[in-house]
């Protein structure tokens, strides 16, 4: 029996990588004054990146699919009865979590939906996982076992230039330890479970250097499986840093670099960057 999969827009899964596993994607929504643009659809990583270095005020929201949406889906792909796998960008950062919950609970078909509590290609990483175990024959139940292990074994670092964006999104309530004092300041937040939690702040680029150094250093000796740097503009001096850095502390792991989607670099705003990294 076949397990069909889901995941949202953000998982920044590749053409080939969804081609291969035939893997469903929701896209998420950005509105800018009055008119709506699909992630990964109508508007590309790309197009927002400029629109967010050239722009003088960034006016754009974010909103998760529509309910409506994700039961069609489940009733499409459950139609024969055959079971489907939902997972989805964490609960901080967006609700379409919740509407594909929503959603499983209107429909007759055999829906199970995780909250991946990650984000990028973080879930990307998930996702794959999963469509790996479904090919192997692997059940629900054992799938939904493997994934919450490899997830207790992945972080994500994020490394901000300023917090505005997430005050913007409304999302500064979620960061543990931040009030608006901090929004001026450059800022290193670990993605947990159930917050972003700021592990330290500074300014200027010596606090980020000081930070990657501390980073790496802690690092050092663990057997990475994989390493990504998700970034929202960076400058092409620092990513070529960062690559040979990792390339030379960590050989063996499978190391890229992504430009991120429209929806979090909404969240996160101009130069923002993270570490998306499996541990061994």
């Amino acid at each position: 029996m076949t397990i069909h999969l889901v995941t949202d827009s953000t998982s920044q899964l590749t053409t080939e990588e969804i081609n291969k596993y035939d893997i469903h994607i929701i896209p998420l929504i950005i509105n800018d004054q009055g008119k709506s643009f699909k992630d990964g659809i109508d508007i590309t990583s790309e197009s927002f990146l400029n629109d967010l270095q050239t722009k003088s005020e960034i006016t754009t929201t974010t909103s998760q699919p529509a309910v409506g949406d994700f039961v069609d889906l489940y009733d499409e792909l459950g139609k024969d009865n055959e079971p489907i796998l939902s997972i989805h960008l964490t609960n901080l950062l967006s609700g379409t979590v919740e509407g594909a919950f929503s959603a499983a609970s209107q429909t007759e078909s055999n829906v199970t939906v995780i909250d991946s509590k990650l984000m990028d290609r973080g879930l990307g990483e998930q996702v794959l996982l999963a469509a790996q175990l479904i090919k192997e024959g692997k059940t629900v139940d054992e799938i939904v076992a493997a994934l919450q292990e490899a997830h207790d074994k992945k972080t994500t670092d994020i490394f901000f230039e300023s917090l505005d964006a997430l005050q913007r999104g409304g999302r500064i309530s979620k960061l543990s330890g931040a009030v608006s004092k901090l929004l001026k300041i450059k800022a290193f937040i670990r993605l947990f479970d159930d917050e972003l939690k700021l592990m330290s702040k500074g300014y200027g680029r010596k606090f980020i250097n000081k930070t990657l150094e501390k980073t790496f250093s802690d690092l050092n000796g663990v057997k990475l499986d994989t390493f990504t740097l998700v970034h929202v503009g960076m400058n092409e001096d620092r990513l070529i840093e960062i690559k040979e850095l990792v390339k030379t502390t960590h050989p063996e792991a499978d190391f890229r670099v992504v430009l991120t989607s429209p929806i979090i670099m909404n969240h996160v705003g101009l130069g923002t960057f993270a570490f998306v990294y499996s541990k061994h």
